[in-house]
């Protein structure tokens, strides 16, 4: 199920287990998601879409590196 309270009582599926890194310094203004770094969580696609355009917003340099399992 996707991490979010919301969508998981309504029982959407996740699609991508995202790993948060060090996304600024922790504790300060440009930080982002600082409480996340580390861990890991279950997105469905709507969430994982909204975390990248805030990251993404607050650090137009940062770089999002992602893998996806072999098709077969």
């Amino acid at each position: 199920m996707c991490n979010s309270r919301g969508h998981a009582r309504l029982g959407v599926l996740a699609e991508v287990v995202v790993t948060f890194g060090e996304l600024g310094t922790r504790w300060q203004p440009g930080a982002v998601f600082q409480d996340c770094w580390g861990q890991s969580y279950p997105l469905c696609a709507e969430c994982w879409q909204a975390a990248r355009e805030v990251a993404q917003a607050r650090r137009p340099a940062l770089v999002i590196t992602g893998t996806a399992a072999p098709a077969g």
